[in-house]
């Protein structure tokens, strides 16, 4: 317990989180985003605009059947995004303070 709690102060983290993308988060679960990816820094931006900041919740609503379109919550409001789009999030499991 005292070498765990050495290393939270020390790096100043509590755990490690192991992250998922968007597009492979299971539906109607609550996730906060870690990070996004910045393979393509145009659609990294619009991201951002649309509310994709770190800590943001999201929660995917639904797919389609082959899993090419999301519907995703964010920010009270409701997106579809392409899978290529998702493959730009990383997520952490939601767990509330």
């Amino acid at each position: 317990m005292f070498l765990a709690s050495y290393f939270e102060g020390l790096f100043n983290i509590r755990y490690f989180v192991e992250e998922i993308l968007l597009s492979s988060a299971e539906k109607n679960k609550k996730y906060t985003i870690s990070r996004i990816s910045l393979k393509d820094l145009a659609v990294a931006r619009r991201l951002s605009e649309l509310g994709f900041y770190s800590g943001a919740e999201v929660v995917v609503l639904g797919y389609s059947a082959l899993k090419k379109t999301f519907l995703v919550e964010i920010s009270s409001y409701t997106l579809s995004l392409r899978k290529s789009v998702c493959d730009l999030v990383f997520l952490n499991e939601f767990k509330k303070n």
